[in-house]
């Protein structure tokens, strides 16, 4: 079925990313993209780290060429959302003190006495938006989610449509 569909999202940033390898050189070719992911994920100032509290999502969006790739592999919507919610997380010790630690929402289960506690960067799997969208050219991006916002999706009529 086709249907026109407009999404409209809050969001703090865009992170382009450009996956290129896509050899398996390492892993196959769908795991090294949602390892690059999670690499690019792990870094400091990324403020979902501080907002998990607040319910703040994620949202990736696949170029057609990547999200073959992850299919190829066997990756569902869900293990997507499930990889990286298991894999992007960051050592208390490298988020406690550090740029939006001023105003973190945590839930009572982050234990910011632990420096080895890891803190996901989305509170629950499904915080993970996953869309595939764009054209060739192998860039997918990720954004990070703007605190208590939620991303709404309708399904419209073009003009001249009923």
């Amino acid at each position: 079925m086709n249907a026109n569909v407009v999404t409209v999202a809050g969001i703090r940033g865009v992170h382009n990313t450009i996956f290129t390898s896509g050899t398996g050189i390492k892993w196959s070719p769908g795991i090294e993209v949602l390892d690059g992911f999670v690499s690019n994920m792990k870094a400091g100032g990324i403020s979902n780290y501080y907002q998990i509290g607040s319910g703040a999502q994620l949202i990736i969006v696949l170029c057609p060429e990547h999200a073959a790739e992850i299919s190829a592999d066997q990756f569902t919507k869900l293990d997507i959302q499930e990889y990286i919610f298991q894999n992007a997380r960051m050592a208390i010790s490298e988020l406690v003190g550090r740029t939006h630690y001023g105003n973190h929402i945590w839930p009572d289960w982050v234990d910011e006495t632990n420096p080895e506690h890891l803190v996901p960067i989305v509170q629950a799997k499904e915080d993970v938006v996953v869309l595939v969208a764009g054209g060739e050219g192998r860039h997918s991006t990720w954004m990070a989610g703007w605190g208590v916002t939620r991303m709404k999706s309708e399904q419209i009529a073009l003009l001249g449509e009923k």
